[in-house]
């Protein structure tokens, strides 16, 4: 799974050339943190007290590199109107399953079968590509987050873990600026070209997503 420093970036880039309004964002910083939102309680990035399995928090399936089933969340949850804490969860899912299809493709067009070295070739390359992005968006515990927090449809987000989220996306922007060039980037696996062309991808269906929220679709 992409790690939040790309998360980060996608948010910054649709912001930075749409706009909140036209995206139908009210309350950029708690869409910011809904970007973060399916990893919370997977308890690998935050020490939570209670964790939910992977494939709930993100909608999958169990497989090697699962690809999030967006259109139930949408439908479960989206459809009709919600806050922005949950659009910004959708397109969390958005980005996952983008990251992870395009990387099953090519895994596929290489002749390589999916196994566990895959998955963790995958994930350091996913690391690599992320310690390029130049980001800078910091999530505030506002009253107003932590209100959508609690009010999440799909499981209550308590404070006290909505506070170490932050924290951890915090450390996570302001060390990200001790970037790698991406062309010293060490690839065990994909190479830049992938993920400049995913990049675009997932740019493009979190923003006609977003775009088709905002006009009431």
């Amino acid at each position: 799974m992409p790690s939040w420093n790309v998360h980060t970036a996608h948010v910054e880039r649709l912001l930075a050339e749409d706009g909140a309004e036209a995206l139908g964002i009210s309350d950029v910083n708690s869409f910011l943190f809904g970007n973060y939102v399916p990893d919370i309680y997977v308890g690998w990035m935050v020490k939570v007290d209670e964790r939910i399995d992977y494939m709930t928090t993100h909608w999958s399936k169990a497989n090697y590199i699962p690809t999030p089933q967006v259109d139930r969340f949408w439908l479960t949850h989206v459809r009709g109107g919600c806050d922005d804490l949950t659009i910004g969860t959708l397109c969390h899912l958005i980005c996952d399953r983008v990251y992870n299809a395009m990387t099953r493709s090519w895994a596929q067009a290489h002749d390589i079968k999916l196994s566990d070295e895959i998955r963790i070739k995958k994930q350091a390359d996913f690391s690599h590509f992320g310690h390029s992005l130049n980001i800078s968006m910091l999530v505030e515990p506002t009253d107003e987050l932590l209100r959508q927090a609690a009010a999440f449809p799909q499981y209550r987000i308590e404070e006290k873990d909505a506070r170490a989220a932050i924290e951890v996306a915090r450390d996570i922007v302001t060390t990200n600026s001790d970037a790698e060039d991406p062309a010293d980037a060490h690839y065990k696996m994909l190479d830049q070209a992938f993920f400049d062309e995913t990049f675009e991808v997932a740019h493009r269906c979190m923003r006609s997503t977003l775009l088709a929220f905002a006009r009431g679709i």
